[in-house]
């Protein structure tokens, strides 16, 4: 019998979402925006090679580790922890900016998207499944149909983002600002919303 979503409550339908999030007070969020807004941008002419040499990298075993988030002084870094030695190079976008690059139905699993400055981008029906987008600025983000599974989305900027039709399984939003989102056809069933700004959100 399919459960009509209007009889839920709140917390059913965003899991966690009425729990307070874990404290990020030492977090200087304007400090990362402006290092990433203001750092490397990203090249689309070195996309191709950045893909080639990330698909060696899965193929070689890279695929299957851990992601952990360090704070340093007032800001976070990506530490990706892994017991294979792999070849090629994983994708670390780490406090990039990337918006001169569209990441539209490409293959990123398990890549490093750590303090990103993409307002605005197009990340729709990619696989960034197991990747790493903590402390990101994404706010107007599309990322329609896109396989976000076990995505750590934690402190980001996600207002106003698009995720219809996007696979959320296991996604990680605590204390994400998720204001005016669309979730229409989302499977976020198992996904967290611990301390998330959820005013606004379409479902």
């Amino acid at each position: 019998m399919k459960t009509n979503i209007l009889s839920l409550s709140y917390n059913e339908i965003f899991p966690y979402s009425t729990e307070k999030g874990g404290d990020c007070s030492g977090i200087n969020q304007q400090k990362m925006r402006l290092m990433a807004e203001h750092g490397e941008k990203l090249h689309p002419d070195n996309i191709d090679r950045i893909i080639e040499n990330h698909h060696e990298f899965l193929g070689s075993g890279g695929a299957g580790g851990r992601w952990k988030s360090l704070q340093i002084s007032d800001i976070v870094i990506g530490f990706y922890d892994s017991e294979v030695e792999s070849e090629g190079q994983q994708a670390v976008f780490e406090k990039m900016n990337l918006i001169n690059v569209l990441f539209k139905q490409l293959e990123f699993p398990f890549a490093n998207f750590c303090g990103v400055f993409a307002i605005g981008n197009n990340f729709s029906f990619s696989n960034l499944s197991y990747s790493l987008f903590t402390d990101a600025t994404l706010e107007n983000v599309n990322f329609e149909g896109a396989n976000l599974k076990n995505v750590d989305f934690s402190r980001a900027n996600l207002r106003n983002a698009c995720f219809v039709n996007a696979n959320l399984s296991g996604v990680d939003f605590e204390n994400c600002d998720l204001r005016g989102a669309d979730f229409t056809n989302a499977k976020f069933a198992t996904a967290r919303f611990p301390g998330a700004l959820l005013d606004r959100v379409k479902f």
